[in-house]
């Protein structure tokens, strides 16, 4: 009754225009109607017998909801470990409502999972939202947990499978809030999802501790969360060819000798490669060396990222390399990797670049848990963009060795098989 209630207020809010929240958009009022009735009145069908066909069932299915089914942590996260548990026989299916790489979609259909498209909760489609993931739980309930990776909006998704009597629903956070500002009614937005993502929830987990902080809380994260780290395929990393570097570099035109300066992540605000150009007009000025490595999918800003590079006339030293399958070479092409993101729910690709022993130079506001402790990550803030400069001209490579890096990857819990225990916990 409190969830319905909470949920009544939240959508009375959106109803009135009273936020622009970038998790909750309006809805209409026809919307509003029906959302209080669906709510407020008992799915009907309680599949009180689901139990007993699971049991019967010799393979273990478990729903991922996200947003997007890219090259992203959260897509790391259900794929590694769909990989890991497949010997347990659990597989994972995703219900997406956002956009779906068609290689990962590939990866999953081998490891036994499915992907399933919905409708997104976004401007004047909440109610649709609802609508399409009822009718998909009211057809397809064989899952033992529905793990929703989807920030606030897990609360819909929670609430739903919790009106259709799923005993495992599993609240997932993946960003944090740093550097974001948000009005009032926002705030107030949020803590109701908040409030209200808890009491239908079962577990609670965060790709970092920062994350479960921002999300959930800290005090709640700290008594009822836990923390499951993103796999990383180590071996792809440590075991890179360096050969296939030379092939890059004669391919896209990069002199031996050149220092190349890199990042390889999506072209969206919160990626912040605007920030990434700002600083390298000046280092071009200082290192006539100086070659600068944009690459990776597009989220609505790559354009924009061009016309800067434009503007300030980089483009002889510039290299937009587009969207790539083997990021793992062009770690070794990079002298510096430079990762200026405005909020991280953790930043895997920090992870990466050390399993590379490659330098970051990283914003304050990713976790810092995505340091190894080898002296590989150094963490600046964005106000200051001299701090940035300096510490580009005053680089020197890495040192470490990889039987240093496998001891660090032990101590700091990203063994893929240290983790299982924890997962498996979530699913039985």
């Amino acid at each position: 009754a409190v969830s319905y209630l909470l949920f009544v207020i939240q959508i009375a809010i959106i109803a009135l225009g009273l936020s622009e929240s970038i998790y909750i958009l309006r809805t209409d009022a026809f919307a509003v109607v029906f959302m209080v009735f669906a709510f407020l009145i008992p799915n009907a069908e309680m599949h009180s017998n689901r139990e007993e066909r699971i049991q019967k069932n010799e393979e273990k299915k478990v729903l991922h909801v996200t947003a997007s089914f890219l090259k992203g942590g959260t897509e790391a996260f259900i794929l590694g470990y769909a990989d890991l548990l497949k010997k347990e026989n659990i597989v994972f299916d995703v219900f997406c409502y956002g956009k779906i790489d068609e290689e990962q979609r590939k990866r999953l259909e081998v490891l036994g999972g499915k992907i399933y498209e919905g409708s997104a909760p976004s401007k004047r489609g909440y109610f649709k939202a609802h609508q399409s993931f009822s009718r998909f739980l009211s057809q397809r309930d064989e899952y033992i947990a529905i793990h929703s990776n989807c920030n606030f909006d897990n609360e819909l998704y929670l609430r739903t499978a919790r009106d259709f009597s799923f005993d495992r629903r599993i609240f997932h956070a993946h960003d944090t809030l740093t550097g974001i500002k948000y009005t009032f009614l926002q705030k107030v937005v949020m803590n109701i999802k908040r409030f209200s993502a808890r009491i239908n929830s079962t577990n609670f987990v965060a790709c970092s501790q920062e994350a479960g902080y921002d999300i959930l809380g800290a005090n709640y994260f700290d008594e009822y969360g836990i923390v499951i780290r993103n796999i990383v395929d180590i071996n792809r990393f440590v075991q890179s060819d360096l050969s296939s570097a030379d092939e890059l570099r004669k391919k896209y035109s990069i002199p031996d000798d050149a220092f190349v300066i890199g990042n390889i992540t999506r072209f969206e605000d919160k990626k912040n490669q605007a920030f990434i150009i700002e600083i390298f007009k000046h280092i071009a000025v200082k290192n006539d060396k100086a070659l600068l490595v944009l690459g990776g999918p597009d989220g609505g800003t790559e354009q924009q990222i061009k016309d800067i590079v434009k503007e300030h006339g980089l483009l002889d030293r510039v290299r937009f390399i587009g969207l790539q399958k083997d990021v793992q070479k062009w770690l070794r092409v990079f002298d510096l990797y430079l990762f200026p993101s405005l909020f991280e729910g953790f930043g895997i690709v920090v992870i990466e670049n050390q399993l590379s022993l490659l330098k970051t130079i990283a914003s304050n506001r990713v976790p810092s848990s995505t340091d190894l402790g080898l002296g590989l990550v150094n963490y600046l803030p964005l106000e200051n963009k001299n701090e940035w400069i300096d510490a580009i001209m005053d680089h020197t490579k890495s040192n470490v060795d990889n039987s240093t890096l496998k001891k660090a990857l032990k101590q700091k819990g990203f063994i893929p098989e240290d983790n299982q225990v924890e997962i498996l916990k979530l699913y039985q």
